[in-house]
């Protein structure tokens, strides 16, 4: 006779009970089966391609895979731009956080007793290398390429990257009549790729910068560089100092491996861009080079920028000498665009005359920096000290409540006065 156990109240049997514990080891076992596949999977899973991984990242939202990679960062990448300290677009306030002495003597020793650290030197010609030499240390045409942002924005890779190679595709492409837009006044963008635009540019700033040593600091174009303090400016101008040394390096490193074009080593190409300056009009020899008409190798530089804008490159468009040939025109000769460049104070008349190029800059799908647009306005430096200036709200309100804005213009206001909000400069 069997043995009975009461569980719950309710009788079991011996082989009742041995069944019931086989049926759960089955369950184990099946349980344990599918947290093993499972797992396989996870393991498969995680050996997909980049590509199908990005795909399944933008599924899942918020559980992201964050992979970090070591590339080769180019310097149009700038902004992503990072070496071991942080981003390189504040390498100095990482690399050199020290205050400098207010005396001059005692600021002078001190600078030549700093050293950079093992980090900062190795990320220091990133860090060069991803500079506008257009926004380098106070350029006078800083404006412009501060305002509008450019696909391929211009930096002193492209200018050290190959100026032997940009010297031959010049040649090759001088060679050539369509690339030689040979009545002074002929424009064609469309040839940027084919008549190689870049590389005219390219080799004029290599020329520019490496003819001599030929490197200029414009400490005017600083607004606000009368009103640092000593340690500030000594500090700045030890920096500056450093990025200078290593322009020259750059240039003793490979001058004598780069031709130079000029009338004993290229003497047909050379005349053939003095007759080309030459046919220029003296208004832009006069507004746009100084008077260096005289000057073979400025004028060859000049020259050389005015193609490469004439030929579609976006940087050359904004330098001086290019702003008349180049594919931002519409822009630069615009009246909006000469008031938000002027320096008066701002006014409502003013204020408006940037919604127009807004609105101008979104219909045609230019991009531009708001938030320089934002400060240039509200917070810029102006040449009467003593003027009643207008905060930015007080001319928005005033725009506000004489002008009814609404539709489009209603938008362009609503996000200036957001961003002059979110950057302190709205009061």
């Amino acid at each position: 006779m069997h043995t009975r156990r009461n569980i719950g109240g309710l009788p079991i049997s011996t082989r009742s009970a041995k069944i019931w514990a086989l049926i759960g080891l089955l369950l184990l076992v099946v349980v344990a089966a599918v947290w093993i596949l499972l797992r396989v999977s996870g393991v498969q899973n995680s050996t997909l391609t980049s590509s199908k991984r990005s795909s399944v990242e933008a599924e899942v939202g918020t559980y992201q895979i964050l992979q970090l990679e070591e590339t080769k960062k180019t310097a149009d990448e700038a902004a992503s731009v990072v070496f071991e300290l942080g981003p390189i677009e504040d390498f100095w306030e990482l690399c050199v956080p020290q205050e400098f002495p207010e005396d001059l003597d005692a600021a002078w020793s001190f600078g030549l007793q700093l050293e950079l650290s093992k980090e900062c030197q190795e990320g220091f010609e990133t860090y060069m290398f991803t500079l506008n030499p257009f926004l380098w240390r106070g350029s006078r045409s800083g404006a412009k390429f501060s305002f509008l942002v450019l696909d391929e924005p211009m930096n002193f890779e492209r200018v050290f990257g190959d100026p032997a190679g940009d010297l031959e595709r010049i040649v090759e492409a001088l060679a050539r009549p369509e690339c030689r837009l040979e009545d002074g006044v002929v424009v064609n963008w469309e040839l940027k790729e084919t008549c190689h635009a870049d590389a005219f540019l390219n080799y004029a700033e290599f020329h520019y910068f490496c003819h001599d040593n030929n490197v200029n600091i414009f400490w005017d174009s600083f607004p606000s560089f009368k009103d640092l303090t000593n340690s500030q400016r000594y500090k700045l101008e030890w920096q500056t100092l450093q990025e200078m040394n290593w322009l020259k390096d750059q240039c003793d490193e490979v001058r004598n491996s780069v031709p130079e074009l000029g009338s004993e080593s290229y003497p047909e190409e050379f005349a053939w861009l003095q007759a080309l300056w030459d046919q220029r009009s003296e208004f832009v020899k006069q507004e746009d080079s100084g008077g260096f008409g005289t000057n073979s190798y400025l004028a060859v530089i000049d020259t050389l920028r005015e193609l490469a804008a004439r030929l579609g490159d976006e940087s050359a468009a904004l330098l001086d000498t290019g702003q008349f040939f180049g594919s931002f025109i519409s822009v630069l000769a615009s009246d909006p665009w000469k008031q938000i460049n002027s320096k008066e104070s701002l006014s409502k008349e003013r204020l408006q005359s940037a919604i127009d190029l807004v609105i101008y800059l979104e219909q045609e799908n230019i991009d531009f920096n708001w938030e320089w647009l934002v400060e240039h306005l509200c917070s810029n430096d102006k040449d009467d000290a003593d003027s009643q200036e207008l905060s930015c709200r007080a001319v928005i309100n005033e725009l506000y409540i004489e002008d009814m804005v609404s539709g489009p213009i209603l938008e362009v206001v609503s996000k200036f006065e957001q961003v002059a909000i979110e950057l302190g400069v709205y009061e």
